[in-house]
């Protein structure tokens, strides 16, 4: 790590604290979040963050622990060892949420009712805030579609994709965050479809002609006709991965 980023440390923390493990994690989790370090960057060396907090070894090293387990930082090994930033990964969390789905009992309808509640309202936004830059984003995703029709399991994730665009071009990160989150599970969801219909193997021409003709919408400045689309579209997808499946628990997919 370059002098000026071991310069940014400070000694902050009292010897005689009651909760230095916290208040190092808390230290350095805040750098990390903040962007004042950055993916990649290097932790000092050990000796070098003990002297800086004045903790203990064994304090420290606690505390990179929980840093470690909430996946912001990694720990190498031989002759590069360290410790080394993570920067906080939409993914890290998704895996989480689906840990938390599983373990509170959660169906597979419930999932999709959320993605039915959050998603059309959203794509109506997107409409209505449309420009020239939106159009151009939503064909090229798209067509990164279209190029995928040939695999079922790449255009799942480039169809995935495409829901993730749309919700994006409504400008409110904090439910393009949770939408990217829920994805998560219906992509294991997809998986699990696909291994119950292995005679598929190509992509959902439909779905892709549903997803174009909302463009075309969009670019047509149709706003409530675009929002009215892709809430029946997101209906009648919803209603093709639960067949044979109402009532299935979130959990059944990762066992």
């Amino acid at each position: 790590m370059s002098t000026s980023n071991a310069a940014r440390f400070d000694k902050v923390v009292p010897n005689q604290s009651p909760k230095l493990t916290s208040i190092v994690s808390d230290a350095l989790r805040r750098k990390i979040v903040s962007g004042e370090l950055a993916e990649g960057d290097n932790l000092p060396p050990e000796p070098d963050l003990v002297a800086q907090f004045g903790v203990s070894r064994p304090t420290l090293r606690e505390a990179l622990r929980i840093l470690e387990s909430e996946s912001l930082i990694r720990t190498r090994r031989g002759s590069r060892a360290g410790a080394e930033v993570c920067a906080p990964k939409v993914e890290t969390s998704a895996r989480y949420m689906g840990f938390v789905l599983q373990h509170e009992g959660v169906t597979v309808d419930d999932v999709l009712q959320a993605r039915m509640i959050l998603e059309p309202p959203l794509a109506g936004l997107a409409a209505a805030n449309c420009d020239k830059a939106t159009i151009v984003e939503l064909r090229r995703a798209l067509e990164a579609e279209e190029a995928a029709l040939s695999s079922r399991a790449s255009y799942a994730e480039a169809s995935i994709h495409f829901h993730e665009v749309v919700v994006n071009l409504a400008g409110i990160r904090t439910l393009s965050l949770t939408v990217r989150q829920y994805n998560w599970v219906l992509g294991r969801l997809m998986e699990e479809v696909r291994s119950h219909d292995s005679g598929v193997t190509t992509g959902d021409p439909k779905s892709h002609s549903a997803h174009a003709r909302f463009v075309d919408l969009v670019a047509a400045g149709k706003v409530q006709e675009a929002e009215s689309y892709w809430r029946a579209h997101v209906e009648h997808v919803g209603q093709r991965l639960l067949e044979g499946r109402s009532g299935s628990k979130v959990v059944d997919l990762f066992t």
